[in-house]
């Protein structure tokens, strides 16, 4: 099809300039037909461009009830090889949006917020799913376990397992007697850690559908991430993070305590970095960003690694509010050799978002490793020579949560990549139920757990042959007494 470049972007051109000046809009913001066309030409014109490479996805959600798309993409043909465009971007409820999450194949996105239901969006095929409605307050977590589950958490103090097959209600996690704050699921995707305002942690067994322990802790945690390949998880607690060893005692290994409120921490992989000055191999790292426009590095004995970097030019002046990270380790087999060499030894990136719209994508390796300023780069800009990316969403929306994954592989990369995958495709939660597909009572979960603390040891009971022969005669005693 001859010239379908060139007209492709003259009809591009000609529908943002009827939503922008006609209907008199912002381009963002646009119904979801206006929404797919977009997206269609844009697509469209990566598939008849030379030398485009995916390298990352991201999507986040606002307080003013909007859902946003940016594609990251690298092209050594271009002047900068990594370029950032919006690639959707919707008014989605009237009501606050607080949390999404993006399937392991990237192929369905969920989010949810103030008005109770769980929106569910087809990625693939650019369209809405419908809605899912069981919680009676706020939406705060959404989380995939592999391709079949969705876990969701709420400020009713309930987590509901939802089935993707269907998008039915599975089971209901009850429990927490406070608003449920945050969940981390274990890379298994057999266990789930969960916080809520009750001063509570507790483990849940997801494959039985019960809370396995509760753990009192001296104030509410915001936070809860579990680390993907050791066994190490970690809580932020107002203005602290605390890092855990799950092994043997499950003590406290590390504290790191800011001046100001943390907003988000998560687990690292710096990539090559290990070899540079003051960084120690094989120790687990964590990045946390918080309230005075700071990202700083520990590690598990919450020791600092590196100075603390300034954000706020690379925020424009905003507070950082959330922040995700993503592997970019499957980027070393890109064909282009430009673009191998530049991205060698690259371990997880992270996307940091500010409450004005604005996004940065940094590199962990290039963090923890330092450098001198790149050409052409203002004397302030610190954080120029670890900068992949940014990118700032028309009119400011306020954000609340974002999530960045990798367009060829979501879920990891090598050998735990695929072990994980295969992990998942043959996990089954909630067996103990016999395949019922119905929600259980709510409150079901701690009527459940006190019921079993009541029971002999299975292995005791399905032994003792007598038992059953023993209720039977006390009954039939009890049946002739009455005659």
């Amino acid at each position: 099809m001859k010239g379908a470049t060139g007209d492709s972007h003259v009809i591009r051109g000609v529908l943002l300039y009827v939503i922008q000046i006609v209907l008199k809009v912002d381009s963002y913001i646009v119904s979801r037909e206006i929404y797919i066309g977009l997206d269609f030409i844009k697509s469209l014109d990566r598939t008849m461009s030379n030398g485009f490479v995916p390298f990352l996805e991201i999507a986040c959600v606002s307080y003013e009830g909007s859902l946003f798309g940016v594609h990251i993409k690298c092209d050594s043909a271009s002047e900068q090889i990594i370029n950032s465009e919006l690639s959707f971007g919707f008014h989605e409820t009237p009501g606050s949006l607080k949390a999404l999450a993006v399937s392991g194949a990237g192929k369905y996105l969920i989010c949810g917020g103030m008005d109770e239901y769980i929106r569910v969006f087809d990625l693939t095929k650019r369209r809405s799913l419908g809605e899912m409605s069981g919680h009676t307050g706020c939406v705060t977590t959404l989380e995939f376990v592999g391709e079949k589950f969705v876990i969701s958490a709420s400020e009713d103090g309930t987590m509901i397992i939802w089935k993707v097959q269907g998008w039915q209600k599975l089971h209901i996690l009850g429990g927490h007697k406070g608003p449920v704050n945050d969940f981390a699921i274990h890379p298994s995707g057999k266990l789930c850690l969960s916080v809520s305002k009750d001063n509570t942690l507790k483990i849940w067994n997801l494959v039985h559908g019960r809370c396995a322990f509760t753990r009192r802790l001296k104030g509410p945690a915001q936070k809860v991430a579990w680390h993907q390949k050791e066994d190490y998880y970690l809580l932020v607690v107002g203005n602290e993070v605390q890092i855990y060893n799950s092994v043997g005692n499950n003590e406290c290994s590390g504290k790191a305590s800011l001046s100001t409120r943390v907003n988000q921490a998560c687990f690292v992989d710096i990539g090559a970095a290990e070899g540079a000055p003051g960084v120690q191999q094989g120790v687990v790292y964590v990045a946390i960003i918080s309230d005075d426009n700071t990202l700083q590095f520990v590690t598990e004995s919450g020791a600092r690694v590196g100075p603390c970097h300034d954000l706020s030019r690379s925020l424009e002046g905003s507070r950082p509010r959330d922040m995700s990270c993503c592997s970019l380790r499957d980027l070393k087999d890109l064909a282009d050799l430009e673009m191998r060499e530049y991205m060698e030894g690259e371990g997880d990136a992270v996307v940091i978002v500010s409450s004005s719209g604005t996004l940065v994508v940094l590199s962990v390796r290039r963090l923890c490793e330092g450098g001198e300023e790149e050409e052409g780069k203002e004397a302030d800009d610190l954080l120029a020579h670890a900068r992949l990316a940014s990118f700032s969403i028309p009119s400011g929306p306020r954000i609340t949560a974002v999530v960045a994954y990798n367009p060829t592989s979501f879920i990891g990369s090598g050998a735990v990549g695929s072990q994980k995958r295969e992990q998942h495709e043959h996990l089954e939660l909630v067996t103990d139920t016999g395949g019922d597909e119905t929600a259980a009572p709510e409150g079901a979960g701690v009527q459940r757990e006190k019921k079993l603390k009541r029971k002999k040891p299975s292995a005791d009971a399905a032994t003792d042959k007598n038992a059953p022969a023993k209720s039977e005669g006390v009954k039939s005693k009890q049946k002739k007494k009455k005659v």
